[in-house]
């Protein structure tokens, strides 16, 4: 049974320069203000301490659309890291 524990190879690296992470994480923020934007009708997703900006009434087939573009969108995001 040699190898069972080996870590399997993969043809893309798993690092990232602090660049690239910096650059993921500003898409990650920027595609999330997008679909809460579309789907909750909200300025920003930064806490605003104001009850009224910071709590929203949202219908649960809005709740499912938005996740439904925030997985696509993870899906596309992934296939494209994948490539690299």
């Amino acid at each position: 049974m040699q190898g069972q524990n080996q870590i399997p190879q993969t043809s893309t690296s798993i690092t990232q320069t602090k660049t690239e992470m910096t650059t993921t994480a500003e898409t990650y923020n920027i595609l999330l203000e997008k679909i809460a934007k579309k789907y909750f009708e909200v300025e920003t997703l930064e806490t605003r301490n104001s009850d009224s900006l910071d709590f929203h009434d949202v219908s649960v087939w809005r709740i499912r659309s938005a996740l439904n573009d925030a997985f696509i969108a993870g899906m596309q995001v992934g296939s494209t890291l994948n490539k690299n």
